[in-house]
């Protein structure tokens, strides 16, 4: 998550925990803090192609831009469309992803960079996925699955189990509660581990 959708995000959470209402238009907080670019890009995100297209929006003012947003859950709704693409390309294999994750590294002359990604093997695939965590940018987490469900299914399950433990031991305690509050059986629940992105 980048600075900027870290801001965000976290004044809304602020603003839930301390029980304010949500109220119409812009929070003073959101003024002097967006680039023009960014509100542009968030006015793009809300209304359709053609509508933008209408208007030249590099001509207006920031505050002009912020009328045209008119409400905090436009700007909260675009940074939390923004989080599931980024989480999305940092999971992805695509030239960009490489490039960006060996650049981080300073890794300017390693192999994958040279290998397109649909050319890669298991160890091409495990080998990235290594860099990625050394980058930051993959996490190995720990879920609750079916005992039907084996490791190599665990990303592939049509339900996914509804959250992710940073540790085994966290799942595990989880799954023996459930089992002892009879939630499920013994020997029908087992802990597997997936990568997602940070």
């Amino acid at each position: 998550m980048n600075i900027t959708t870290q801001t965000v995000v976290r004044h809304f959470l602020m603003r839930l925990s301390e029980g304010h209402q949500s109220h119409t238009g812009i929070d003073p907080f959101f003024d002097n803090f967006f680039t023009k670019q960014e509100l542009i890009d968030i006015i793009t995100h809300i209304f359709s192609e053609h509508e933008v297209r209408e208007v030249d929006l590099k001509l207006l003012t920031h505050d002009e831009l912020l009328d045209i947003i008119d409400d905090d859950m436009s700007i909260l709704r675009f940074y939390l469309h923004q989080w599931e693409q980024q989480l999305i390309s940092h999971e992805s294999h695509s030239t960009q992803e490489v490039h960006d994750t060996l650049e981080q590294l300073s890794h300017h002359t390693h192999y994958l960079r040279n290998k397109m990604p649909e050319d890669w093997d298991k160890y091409d695939r495990s080998n990235f996925r290594s860099l990625q965590l050394k980058a930051g940018k993959l996490r190995k987490v720990y879920g609750i699955y079916d005992i039907n469900v084996s490791q190599d299914q665990a990303t592939d399950v049509d339900t996914p189990p509804k959250r992710f433990y940073q540790t085994q031991e966290q799942a595990t305690e989880v799954m023996d509660t459930m089992i002892s509050k009879n939630d499920s059986e013994d020997g029908y629940l087992h802990v597997l581990y997936i990568y997602k992105a940070i």
